[in-house]
């Protein structure tokens, strides 16, 4: 099975100069985990997903041991650290080393990137531009594929 057999050609990318809570509003309206960053000439420069704001949040400390996390609580916390990067542009939070898909690219590569890096979303470009995109939505699809399950709409 190939991306083509399963990507979504509907994509709503954001640019890179809007700001961290303006790409926020975006995930929460359209209910994205993730989005594909174009700079101003379309060109493809990032991902920015739920993952990737967690992380300017949270400190790396926290990450690897949530009991200091816990030991270390102070109210408003994590309300200060959001307010300190809410103003943010994208372009200073997102992911700028990603994977990338083609049309061609076999299921199982992409499937086995997802694993070892927890992503939400891979862009598929063709030609130098992005075509659509793969999410946990369309492995879920290729899964049902894979074993004949239907989806019921």
């Amino acid at each position: 099975m190939l991306i083509t057999d399963i990507y979504n050609p509907n994509i709503s990318p954001i640019l890179d100069t809007i700001s961290v809570k303006e790409a926020l509003e975006i995930l929460i309206d359209k209910h994205f985990n993730g989005v594909v960053v174009l700079d101003k000439n379309d060109k493809l420069v990032g991902i920015f997903s739920l993952q990737d704001l967690a992380a300017a949040i949270v400190p790396e400390d926290f990450t690897e041991n949530a009991v200091l996390a816990e030991a270390l609580y102070k109210p408003n916390f994590f309300h200060d650290c959001c307010q300190e990067i809410k103003n943010k542009k994208v372009s200073d939070i997102m992911r700028k080393d990603f994977i990338i898909a083609t049309p061609q690219t076999p299921v199982m590569e992409i499937a086995a990137d997802f694993l070892k890096n927890d992503l939400y979303i891979v862009p598929v470009c063709e030609n130098g531009k992005v075509i659509g995109i793969v999410t946990r939505s369309e492995i879920k699809k290729a899964l049902a594929l894979g074993m004949g399950v239907s989806s019921k709409k």
